[in-house]
């Protein structure tokens, strides 16, 4: 009798020692996704692997004590709606509440583990993508990054809650909304002509300021401001006064054809400055508040007023009440609020 009759009869014990070891080696390292469209709860099989959700489902984490100290799955959300991530067992906690549940939103994943007494679990992270943030733990997770201290690009991205939902946003797209709210559309620089003119206002315009710096004419005429809408510049419907301070003496006149600066210019040595802001009261109505000085400290204006608009407010202009004078000093701005 040979050696390999011997060995035909008996098993190849070196070779069944290496398979189960092979075995076990591939299931303790299979760290593959498992796609789950249905109700699941999570067993040992899924230790360090991550159960990726595809249609509306409820994924229970298996009994603590049974998975045992150590270990950890993670559940992701690829559905398009919001799912629930809740426990096998009513007596294990979910971060510290007993029979705890949680949602996840679209994209959302969280990482789950068990407790050092293996009697419920701690959600570990939250990761929408490639990007994990600070949750639950520490706020390291933030503070132990790279600080960004200036070179903001427009492409940089940041997390926001979209009602209820997380999404990533470029910084564009905030830099795009708060214009809306606050933009210098237009400067004249060096006034001249008769008119100081802002144009193209954005419908919708609730506020909006004009500030003027040393503005002058050649004239003795003067200035008024009016509102236009789609069917021009209004010259009537102005209510309201202006209080002009000089030394120790109050005069206010009445508005009519616009906000004007009654009384302010009277020689076409007069410099002006100041700023005028108007609000949207409701509908087309606009109130006015402004200050403005002239020539010397001792010399003021005061504006209030009120101006019913025909139509939504497209322009501006500031002009000599007579039409003719001519802006030959200073420059003017509009600065407006959605």
């Amino acid at each position: 009798m040979t050696w390999a009759d011997v060995k035909g009869k008996l098993s190849d014990v070196l070779k069944t020692f290496v398979e189960a070891i092979d075995t076990k080696l591939v299931t303790h390292f299979d760290e593959s996704v498992i796609d789950k469209g249905i109700a699941f709860t999570t067993t040992a099989a899924e230790h360090k692997r991550t159960v990726n959700v595809t249609a509306l489902a409820t994924i229970s984490l298996g009994d603590a004590a049974t998975m045992a100290v150590g270990y950890i799955v993670t559940v992701k959300n690829s559905h398009t709606a919001p799912i629930t991530v809740d426990l096998a067992t009513g007596a294990d906690t979910l971060d510290g509440t007993v029979g705890g549940s949680m949602s996840l939103e679209e994209n959302e994943a969280r990482t789950f583990i068990t407790t050092t007494g293996a009697d419920g679990y701690l959600k570990t992270s939250m990761d929408f993508g490639d990007s994990i943030i600070a949750t639950d733990a520490t706020v390291t997770v933030i503070t132990g990054q790279t600080e960004l201290s200036s070179g903001l690009a427009g492409t940089d991205e940041l997390l926001v809650n979209d009602g209820g939902a997380i999404k990533r946003m470029d910084t564009d797209v905030l830099a795009e909304y708060l214009s809306g709210y606050l933009t210098d559309i237009q400067s004249v620089g060096a006034a001249s002509g008769v008119d100081i003119e802002f144009t193209g206002l954005p419908a919708g315009l609730d506020r909006f300021e004009i500030l003027i710096n040393g503005l002058s004419t050649n004239g003795s005429s003067d200035p008024t401001i009016q509102l236009g809408d789609a069917g021009g510049y209004e010259a009537t419907g102005y209510t309201g006064s202006v209080h002009r301070f000089a030394s120790s003496t109050v005069v206010s006149t009445s508005f009519s054809t616009g906000f004007a600066f009654a009384g302010a210019w009277n020689s076409s040595n007069v410099v002006g400055s100041g700023r005028f802001v108007f609000i949207r009261f409701n509908g087309n109505i606009w109130i006015l508040d402004g200050s403005a000085s002239y020539s010397s400290s001792l010399n003021a204006l005061k504006l209030d007023g009120v101006k019913t608009l025909t139509g939504e407010i497209t322009s501006v202009r500031i002009r000599p009440i007579n039409g003719t004078d001519n802006w030959d000093a200073g420059d003017a701005r509009i600065i407006y609020h959605n």
